[in-house]
């Protein structure tokens, strides 16, 4: 097992994951206008399809597949969604023009059609993003005694590459290149991950096309149980869940304000969002390597 190649390609993938949301930001301020609720929609689409992808992924295990090859066919089918996100994106343009024509919908409405029409194209990508932290797990860490010293560092080099990645994007790549070609560098970024698990993780099985449908219709269609969400709150664990979503609500809501008090500061600019995230991100890198080093020493 390569670990330092698996911690690269994790590296790389959030790299894009956020390349992907400065770009969609960027499309969806021009139908909402530099608003807080252009960011919130951003914000909230991509949180809680990570959230949701994460809680599915017991789901996936069922096919049988070896979790690193279901990280890296997810991989796979990112990067081919982030080659046809901007033909999705024209293509719901004239039903959702029509529409709004049609009703003539107050501010409140108009924002929550914009909320969901431009939540349900990003919910889509961000849901296969939360399966890669709990696959690539599964597949590093066998034994209990791994999963609290080591998930950190699994964690804080996906968030580095994921600072890198809005910063760069923020303001060198997407300036520079445009909204569809920084669109595609991300989507190349996701299929080269995949082409680099082919060639160089050649220990792990690959799983025919006969396995591949076959591990499908397991995980839709299979009856065996698996750990969900519910199993964890009914295990004693609930202070700790009500602890966490607590400090999610705020650290977004944080966020929130921030980069409204920056606006209001500085004016509606589109560097505004990656600088703060980027800070944001990097905060969340020092503490998990320094959550690590006093695991480590405990």
């Amino acid at each position: 097992m390569n670990i330092k190649l698996v911690y690269f390609c994790f590296f790389l993938s959030g790299f894009s994951a956020l390349i992907y949301e400065v770009a969609w930001l960027n499309r969806i301020q021009l139908i909402m206008g530099h608003t807080v609720y252009a960011l919130a929609t951003t914000l909230a689409a991509y949180l809680s399809g990570l959230a949701l992808g994460a809680i599915f992924t017991p789901h996936l295990k069922r096919s049988k597949i070896s979790s690193l090859w279901l990280y890296l066919i997810v991989e796979l089918i990112i990067g081919a969604y982030g080659l046809f996100f901007y033909p999705f994106l024209k293509g719901i343009e004239v039903p959702y023009s029509a529409l709004v024509v049609w009703l003539a919908p107050s501010l409140s409405v108009l924002s929550l059609l914009q909320f969901i029409t431009c939540g349900f194209l990003i919910f889509i990508p961000t849901l296969l993003m939360g399966t890669t932290l709990p696959l690539l797990a599964h597949y590093l860490y066998t034994h209990d005694n791994e999963i609290a010293i080591k998930i950190p560092s699994l964690y804080g080099v996906n968030t580095m590459g994921a600072c890198l990645g809005v910063f760069l994007t923020g303001y060198a790549i997407l300036p520079c290149f445009g909204y569809g070609n920084t669109i595609y560098f991300a989507a190349g970024i996701n299929m080269t991950l995949f082409l680099i698990g082919s060639i160089y993780f050649t220990a792990e099985k690959r799983p025919s096309w006969q396995e591949l449908k076959s591990g499908v219709g397991k995980i839709f269609k299979s009856t065996e149980p698996v750990a969900s969400f519910s199993d964890l709150l009914s295990g004693g664990d609930l202070s700790a869940c009500v602890i966490l979503f607590v400090s999610g609500f705020v650290s977004m809501m944080v966020q929130v304000i921030w980069n409204r008090l920056a606006a209001l500061g500085f004016g509606p600019s589109t560097y505004i969002f990656p600088l703060v995230t980027s800070i944001v991100l990097l905060g969340i890198v020092l503490g998990s390597f320094l959550f690590r080093k006093i695991q480590v020493k405990n």
